[in-house]
């Protein structure tokens, strides 16, 4: 009891640690733009007036919003391809968008519809990162998309209004239509590069672009990897260095599955590993007798899903011990993974499973 106690604990504190560290991204992006707007004012004159797209703002009055929705309408047939309107990361946009016109043209938009945590209006939050749009439609779930869900859930708690663009050059033609409203735009590296030497990001030349100080790139690696730099970089883990740390939870998914007693549970532990490369010798503390002594010793075995990767050293014959049974290294499915975790009695980390 006290270690569910225990980690009762930790994940409660682990929410809090998203909802703080986006709190104090969005007041940090209100400051920035606060501070970029004056700077930007002048070389943009006149042009901001050349704007298509009447920008959506808590202030419109009834008919400015309906003309606001049609702008949505138009753009997100564009964006949003009929053929695939069944990805749930595209009903999900739509869904949101929707209720966000709704309440707006009602008046009575919750609270955290209206003020986000710390901003001053209505908080949108753009993303075009594969890592949330790739296990939204069904795809692989690695360990950025873990990061990415949880960030998902923790902002819809939050109450911020979340659309999702396949590309950041999509996610710029849904930008004019928030404008001011969105907080922050969460994009890949190579997108946020990519915006940064396009037309995608505001200019002189493209007024409807997105801001550059409001792009931020989710990365798993400890050093920086955005134009703007570490505080424009998002990590998973705390590195110690300049980059932004944003935490993330597994409580809701390890909330889907019940808990097997132990003594339901198969002999067996499961390691978690993602290459085969880390049983070499020169790469393992643990040679392969160590597992035949402990599987001797316990009656318990040894299961994983590792893969070669192209350039990597083989395995030799006596490099992997018997007692492990590897699954190969082809994506397995959530529910076969949880299903092996719940069922094993331990859990053994090598190498770099993250």
């Amino acid at each position: 009891m006290r270690l569910i106690s225990f980690l009762t604990r930790k994940t409660q504190r682990s929410t809090r640690l998203i909802a703080g560290t986006l709190s104090i991204i969005t007041l940090f992006i209100v400051t920035t733009v606060q501070r970029r707007h004056g700077e930007l004012s002048s070389s943009l004159g006149s042009s901001v007036s050349r704007f298509r797209i009447r920008p959506l703002s808590a202030s419109l009055t009834h008919s400015e919003l309906l003309a606001a929705r049609a702008d949505f309408e138009r753009v997100a047939a564009a964006v949003y391809p009929v053929d695939q309107s069944h990805y749930t990361w595209i009903a999900d946009s739509r869904r949101a968008a929707q209720s966000l016109f709704r309440c707006m043209e009602r008046g009575d938009c919750v609270q955290n519809q209206t003020k986000g945590l710390l901003s001053p209006g209505i908080a949108v939050v753009l993303i075009s990162s594969s890592d949330y749009i790739v296990p939204l439609q069904g795809g692989h779930v690695g360990g950025g998309a873990v990061w990415a869900l949880s960030t998902y859930r923790a902002l819809q708690e939050m109450g911020y209004t979340v659309l999702f663009a396949s590309t950041v050059e999509a996610a710029s033609r849904i930008y004019p239509v928030f404008d001011t409203l969105v907080k922050m735009v969460i994009a890949n590296p190579g997108q946020a590069w990519g915006c940064f030497s396009t037309r995608c990001r505001r200019s002189e030349r493209n007024p409807n672009g997105i801001p550059p100080w409001k792009i931020f790139t989710s990365y798993f690696r400890q050093h920086s990897n955005n134009p703007l730099g570490p505080k424009w970089t998002l990590n998973p883990e705390d590195h110690g260095g300049e980059n932004t740390y944003l935490g993330y939870s597994i409580e809701a998914q390890c909330s889907k599955h019940a808990f097997v007693p132990h003594a339901q549970r198969k002999r067996q532990a499961y390691i978690l590993t993602r290459f085969l490369k880390f049983f070499l010798p020169e790469a393992t503390a643990w040679p392969p007798r160590y597992f035949d002594d402990a599987a001797n010793a316990t009656g318990v075995s040894f299961v994983m899903a590792a893969k070669d990767l192209p350039d990597a050293p083989r395995l030799g014959p006596a490099d992997l011990s018997t007692s492990i049974q590897n699954l190969g290294g082809d994506a397995m499915q959530t529910e076969t993974f949880y299903d092996l975790l719940s069922h094993s009695v331990a859990l053994v980390g090598i190498g770099n499973p993250a």
